[in-house]
């Protein structure tokens, strides 16, 4: 008496017979990678910020004669 279960068949998404599951995975897809490269900008623009306030803190109006 083996306990074995059927294998569960998805049927693919689709309305009016057009498959969706390629659609749905390019649009995950994409989201996901928009998600990453905001994320990748915004930390380039913290550090932007960061870099340019230490940098008015430090630096003078006048040239430093030598």
């Amino acid at each position: 008496m083996s306990n074995n279960k059927p294998a569960i068949r998805k049927r693919p998404r689709s309305v009016g017979g057009v498959n969706l599951t390629p659609l749905i995975s390019a649009l995950l897809l994409a989201g996901i990678k928009l998600a990453l490269e905001q994320k990748k900008k915004a930390k380039a623009s913290k550090a932007a910020k960061a870099a340019k306030g230490s940098k008015a803190k430090t630096a003078s109006g006048r040239r430093k004669t030598i």
